[in-house]
């Protein structure tokens, strides 16, 4: 990826990503009655994400997609990081308000990962259960080399 698409992609997850469709079309699906929801499903290519959107939607709400969108985000700067694109302190400045953001929203590292797998589920067009079990590794409390379990939830991100 070059310099130039990379800061495009960075830009377009920060205005958009994917949470904003997820959310745009949870919200009509919500709206449909059960029989035109049956009908959509049907006869659009798309039929078999309804189900999930509507779910995430209903689940999360205006929160629908955040966590796989800022997740991506984040490791998008990292990836930047890495091929030299940005340096550490560039890095920091786009990590950390994304990190504030998934704080500010989301209750617990558990309630990150069950958004982020959503996200993922209508954006893969299905489960994956390498993510699933990356995710239940993060999370286990016997893991002590898990980031997750270092780095308290409500650490103070305002520094």
């Amino acid at each position: 990826m070059a310099a130039g698409t990379f800061f495009k992609e960075l830009g377009d997850l920060q205005s958009n990503g994917y949470g904003a469709d997820y959310r745009t079309q949870g919200a009509i699906y919500a709206r449909m009655s059960d029989l035109a929801l049956a009908v959509f499903q049907a006869a659009s290519p798309d039929g078999d994400d309804a189900d999930k959107m509507l779910d995430s939607y209903l689940r999360w709400t205006e929160r629908s997609g955040l966590a796989w969108d800022l997740c991506r985000y984040v490791n998008l700067v990292s990836d930047g990081y890495a091929a030299g694109y940005i340096d550490a302190d560039g890095a920091w400045s786009h990590i950390l308000p994304a990190a504030q953001e998934v704080q500010k929203n989301f209750a617990s590292w558990h309630e990150m990962a069950d958004n982020f797998l959503d996200g993922r589920l209508i954006w893969n067009h299905g489960h994956d259960e390498r993510f699933e079990l990356c995710l239940s590794l993060l999370l286990d409390p016997q893991q002590t080399n898990s980031v997750w379990n270092q780095i308290p939830w409500q650490t103070d991100l305002t520094k």
